[in-house]
C-alpha cells in the first residue's frame, strides 16, 4: 500500500467483519492503539490506498461506539456501519488520523505514510532503489523497494533497517546475501 495523503496517517485497517451486528475485525498500525482507538472517537475513513474517502460534508468520517480486544486484532463498532452487511463492504478499508495529532516519531522510527518516496541505500552508500510501496502481512511490514524497475520485498526489521533520516527521506540497509535490490 502506498502513502496516503500527508494531512492523514494510517492508524489502522478493517480486515473483515465480525458478527452480525456490524462489529468489524480492526488491526491496529500504531504503537498507541489505545489512543485513537476509543469510544467517542472520530477517525477518518480511508480507501485500500490509504486515501481519505470525500463525502458531501468533506472527508469521510467514522465514529467509534464500542471497542475491545480479540485475539490478534481489535473489534470496533462504528456509528456508520449497523450491520453485517454493511460491514463486509468495509473490508480491506483503511482508518485515518489527521497527521496533526501525531507527535514526533524518536529519531530512528518513522510513520509508515512516511515510507513512500524514501531512498534506500547500502551501509557503504551505494543506492538500494527507492521506497514505491508498503505492504502489511501477518510477519510484519515489507518494503517495496524499486531499483531500474525491479521490486524486491524488504523487511521492515531491525537486522535490516540500520538507520533512518526523515529530513533526507532515506533509509539504511543491510540487506542479507541473496536479497539484492
Amino acid at each position: 500500500m502506498s502513502a496516503p495523503s500527508a494531512a492523514y496517517a494510517l492508524v489502522g485497517r478493517i480486515a473483515k467483519a465480525h458478527g452480525i451486528r456490524g462489529e468489524v475485525a480492526v488491526h491496529a498500525v500504531t504503537d498507541r492503539p489505545e489512543a485513537f482507538f476509543a469510544s467517542g472517537r472520530v477517525l477518518f475513513a480511508g480507501d485500500a490506498r490509504g486515501n481519505p474517502l470525500a463525502s458531501k460534508a468533506g472527508p469521510a468520517t467514522l465514529t467509534i461506539t464500542a471497542v475491545r480486544a480479540h485475539q490478534d486484532a481489535l473489534l470496533v463498532t462504528f456509528d456508520a456501519i449497523p450491520d453485517r452487511t454493511a460491514a463486509e463492504q468495509w473490508r480491506g478499508r483503511t482508518l485515518l488520523v489527521s497527521a496533526d495529532e501525531l507527535g514526533e516519531p524518536d529519531a530512528v522510527e518513522v510513520y509508515l505514510h512516511e515510507l513512500a518516496g524514501m531512498h534506500a541505500e547500502d551501509e557503504r552508500g551505494n543506492p538500494l532503489g527507492e521506497v514505491t510501496d508498503w505492504y502489511e502481512v501477518p510477519q510484519g511490514i515489507l518494503l517495496g523497494l524499486v531499483k531500474d524497475g525491479h521490486e524486491t520485498l524488504v523487511p521492515f526489521v531491525d537486522e535490516i533497517v540500520r538507520d533512518i533520516d526523515r529530513e533526507a527521506r532515506r533509509l539504511v540497509l543491510r540487506l542479507p546475501d541473496g536479497l539484492g535490490a
